[in-house]
């Protein structure tokens, strides 16, 4: 999946739906098969609802994370309708993950963002 994942707060990417990312089949089975499989729609991508909420047409507590005109709307649509193919041990294994500082969200919430986290891979 590209660009970063991000939770709401610790607790909840450890207890709820968020992909914890130490166990890569887990979170595969996780993100396409959780929720009734709710997350993604295989017969008609546009309408998973991994799309819905990062494009701000279903309400989350994340925002708008991308539009549909961009390069990763297109890249899980293409993805999706593909069957959400699993990488297995094709996908780079990660070296180290930087996550920056913890801000106060602006929208008055009382939560929590990082500006940037960046990763490497081999």
């Amino acid at each position: 999946m590209p660009g970063p994942v991000t939770a709401t707060s610790t607790a909840k990417a450890a207890s709820s739906s968020a992909c914890g990312g130490e166990d890569a089949a887990f979170d595969h089975s996780k993100l396409t098969r959780d929720l009734f499989g709710r997350r993604v729609n295989l017969a008609t991508p546009e309408e998973s609802l991994i799309l819905l909420k990062a494009t701000g047409k279903v309400p989350h507590e994340g925002g708008v994370r991308f539009d549909a005109a961009s390069r990763e709307y297109g890249i899980l649509k293409s993805w999706i309708a593909a069957g959400c193919p699993d990488d297995g041990d094709k996908s780079p294994k990660p070296i180290s993950l930087d996550v920056g500082e913890a801000k106060p969200r602006a929208d008055g919430s009382g939560g929590s963002h990082h500006d940037h986290c960046q990763s490497e891979v081999q």
